[in-house]
């Protein structure tokens, strides 16, 4: 049995997430992390990245049984900004 070496799982992610035309609902692409923010939520972060200009990456947290229907309360999300899809990948993240 091979087991792929985590620069292969990186480059996985590096690829989908750098080509937006794969990204099935455009503008957005779902991430997932194991570390969480919410010491409440024991699965770990879910996150939307949202295609930006600058700063590179913009990560919308989230909770999908919780997620607001007002786009005014949506805008209200924490959110996390990555200068390049390396700090994305090193914070953690990764496509879901």
């Amino acid at each position: 049995m091979t087991t792929k070496k985590p620069d292969d799982r990186h480059a996985k992610h590096r690829a989908m997430i750098l080509d937006t035309s794969r990204w099935p609902k455009w503008p957005w692409l779902t991430l997932t992390r194991k570390e969480t923010t919410d010491p409440a939520n024991p699965f770990g972060d879910c996150g939307l990245l949202m295609a930006t200009e600058k700063p590179w990456a913009e990560v919308i947290l989230w909770n999908l049984f919780m997620l607001p229907k007002d786009p005014e309360e949506f805008k209200k999300l924490p959110r996390r900004h990555y200068d390049s899809v390396d700090a994305l990948l090193a914070d953690g993240w990764v496509v879901d």
